[in-house]
């Protein structure tokens, strides 16, 4: 699903499953580590493309 294409609900839902995911990877391995890092940028990047959208 396109971000420009997301209503406000998606988004929210988007972030929500990051926010769980991160949770889920707090603990473990430098492989859990990486993972976060991927989802830190991930959610940088969905956030950036919703203020694009939003101006």
């Amino acid at each position: 699903m396109a971000i420009a294409t997301m209503t406000l609900e998606a988004v929210e839902a988007t972030l929500q499953q990051l926010r769980a995911r991160k949770q889920a990877l707090t603990s473990g391995s430098k492989a859990a580590a990486r993972k976060l890092g991927t989802l830190t940028r991930r959610r940088e990047r969905l956030m950036a493309t919703v203020q694009t959208i939003d101006a």
